[in-house]
Parts: structure tokens; sequence; C-alpha cells
């Protein structure tokens, strides 16, 4: 299983290396409603945020709650891409899986 997911991380890379914006499903997914995980509540000074792979992430905007996971290639983007309640541009940074699982 290991072997699939990192065949198919590397084809995603190989496509889109050199690429700034990437489809939604290429960045991951959206995690379920009452999600548990990290919480990370984006304040007005809010420039940037890290993750790791694989990780899944609760985002509270304004009192708005939205989960993501994040299985990318991607190294980082513009989180505007995937929570939409963003009332300004946050950048994610993409780190190694903090799990060791990959």
């Amino acid at each position: 299983m290991k072997l699939i997911r990192l065949s198919a991380f590397a084809a995603a890379t190989m496509l889109c290396a050199g690429a700034q914006a990437y489809p939604t499903t290429v960045l991951g997914d959206a995690a379920p409603d009452g999600t548990r995980a990290r919480t990370v509540v984006i304040t007005p000074e809010t420039r940037s945020v890290d993750v790791g792979f694989g990780e899944t992430v609760v985002f509270s905007v304004n009192g708005t709650r939205s989960a993501w996971h994040f299985y990318t290639p991607a190294r980082s983007f513009d989180l505007n891409q995937v929570v939409a309640a963003l009332p300004q541009t946050v950048r994610v940074y993409v780190g190694p899986d903090l799990n060791n699982n990959e």
C-alpha cells in the first residue's frame, strides 16, 4: 500500500512540477464536519500556517470551522484555495509527514 501511495505521490509531483495553482483534489481532501484534529485559529494577523504531509487540521475563521486533510505534492499554496472563509491571503507550507507514515 505504501508503494502505491508513494508512486501516486511521485506521479502527481511530476505532473504538478512548476505549477502555481493546484486543483483542490491535488491539495488534499476536505475532512468531515466534527473532525477532531489540531485547530488553528486564523486571525487578521495570520500570514502563514505550517502543516505536515498527511496531517488533518481544523481552521477556525471568525467562528466558522473547516477541516482539511493535507495529502498533496505541493510544498506551499494559498490556503484560500481550500478554505473559502479567509479574510486575507494565508500561505500554507506543507512539511514532511510528522508521523513518519510515508
